[in-house]
């Protein structure tokens, strides 16, 4: 019986064997250990190159290669082909293979520039919401998913119904087809907190006294655009949720679940129209820890989340 070491130096020489052969990717070591880097694996090209030849006793920075440290190796190598090639890595045969379950599977090229590891990728828009046209191309940019976690989502809304197709519909429909699966949650309008927030906010901004109607009115608008999107038989859907908690803030997140993972949020102020509200734009590449505080605290919201059906 082979011991867990020799596993997995099987393991990542038939990582690294597939990621420099393969026709989509023909990578190098050195590229293979940029990419490992950005999945925040620390590792040296030569420790590479050291336990692709077997050498389980590595030594990196004086310290041998634990079997925990492999094991991370082994985990990266194998998110790489997942990600990049759809493959599956089969312990009994030793092989990696096609991952014939994964219907919804598009390919996300993990970055492999040095000089991009440390490239602050944050923005801030100090007048508030992006121009249609960015926003639409922003969204574009998604392989997988979009969660949009709004208070009414009426300008989501509207610019279905009131804006020139080819400026942000075409973009939304194309994404969809792609496979691109859209999450959508706004207030609740049927809770006293709601009542509440917004009798709060009318108090310097009274436009928001009807906010109420308004989110009845978008769920209604949105729920006849879901079903139009589900007659066309987009291999991508629109999911409609309601929440019941005093929103914060508004966030737009593209793929959150995978290392090319985007987000853009508005802290809402008050006595500041929500469009003139700054947003500020990041990437999970370069800055883990500040998305991974503002997903977490999205996951903590939507838990009590309740699907918007007829």
């Amino acid at each position: 019986m082979l011991n867990l070491e020799t596993i997995y130096r099987i393991q990542i020489q038939k990582s690294v064997d597939l990621l420099r052969t393969h026709p989509k990717t023909l990578y190098s070591q050195r590229v293979i250990v940029t990419k490992l880097q950005v999945l925040g694996k620390s590792l040296s090209h030569s420790s590479l190159n050291k336990a692709y030849k077997g050498a389980t006793n590595v030594v990196e920075n004086n310290k041998r290669l634990t079997t925990n440290t492999l094991r991370a190796i082994v985990t990266g190598l194998a998110q790489i082909v997942k990600s990049e090639l759809n493959m599956v890595y089969d312990e009994k045969d030793h092989e990696y293979k096609l991952d014939e379950q994964d219907k919804d599977w598009c390919p996300l090229i993990i970055q492999s520039d040095p000089t991009t590891l440390s490239e602050n990728t944050l923005k801030i828009y100090r007048d508030g919401r992006l121009p249609i046209p960015e926003k639409a191309a922003y969204i574009s940019q998604a392989h997988k998913e979009v969660i949009m976690f709004g208070t009414r989502l009426n300008q989501f809304s509207r610019y279905f119904s009131e804006r020139n197709e080819a400026e942000y519909k075409k973009h939304i429909i194309a994404a969809l087809k792609r496979g691109v699966n859209f999450y959508c949650y706004l207030l609740d309008p049927n809770q006293q907190s709601s009542k509440f927030y917004f009798d709060d906010l009318a108090r310097v901004s009274p436009k928001e006294k009807n906010s109420i109607e308004v989110i009845q009115t978008v769920i209604k608008d949105l729920k006849a655009l879901q079903a139009s999107f589900l007659s066309e038989g987009y291999k991508g859907k629109l999911h409609l949720y309601s929440y019941n908690h005093l929103p914060t803030y508004y966030l737009l997140a593209l793929d959150p679940d995978t290392i090319n993972g985007k987000m853009q949020i508005s802290h809402y102020l008050y006595g500041v129209s929500r469009s003139n509200c700054p947003v500020f734009s990041f990437e999970k590449q370069s800055e883990p820890d500040l998305f991974r505080k503002y997903y977490n605290s999205f996951k903590e919201l939507k838990k009590e989340a309740r699907s918007i059906k007829d």
